[in-house]
């Protein structure tokens, strides 16, 4: 409990003359540092070294990439939504002209809403331009690359971001008709 006290005094601030503008403040500061400590004196901390843990299997920069791609393309497709609403696959609209029973990818006007491939599309897409942008940081890393390579994966780094981005906008415009419709 000395050591404590001594580091409260020191955080303290000091006033130009040297005594303390706020006493009552150090007073609880004091005690609540004092309260802090009585477990650590009834309980000692073990002194162990944890051996196990730097001989244990650790997964690669790649794997970890991977995985967190992974659970980002889950997070994305809307995987806690379809869990908890159950929407169907696919949805069906009957074509007016022929009467025939036509399958339905996107649940349109309805912005909160969506069918299970609706939501694998769009985190698949999502999960591409995300790729794009981890190619073109690659692309300008300043390794051992040659011109060529660096040269193709800027160009595949764009492909994918802007294919992505072009994709996700005709997705949205499909499931809001009228979005970005300049109107006059």
């Amino acid at each position: 409990l000395r050591s404590t006290s001594r580091t409260s005094r020191n955080m303290a601030p000091k006033a130009a003359g040297g005594a303390n503008p706020e006493p009552e403040n150090e007073a609880k500061s004091q005690f609540l540092l004092e309260i802090a400590a009585v477990p650590f004196v009834v309980f000692r901390c073990p002194m162990m070294k944890l051996r196990f843990l730097s001989s244990t299997w650790r997964p690669s920069k790649n794997l970890v990439l991977a995985g967190c791609f992974v659970i980002y393309f889950l997070l994305i497709s809307g995987i806690i939504y379809d869990y908890t609403q159950e929407p169907p696959f696919m949805g069906h609209t009957r074509d007016p002209r022929t009467g025939m029973v036509v399958a339905q990818a996107f649940m349109k006007g309805r912005v909160n809403a969506q069918y299970m491939v609706e939501g694998l599309a769009a985190g698949m897409l999502f999960c591409a331009g995300g790729g794009g942008f981890i190619l073109l940081e690659m692309s300008q890393s300043h390794g051992l690359m040659n011109k060529n390579n660096r040269h193709l994966l800027t160009f595949a780094g764009l492909l994918l971001v802007l294919i992505s981005y072009s994709l996700t906008q005709l997705f949205i415009r499909m499931k809001i008709p009228s979005y970005l419709a300049q109107t006059v």
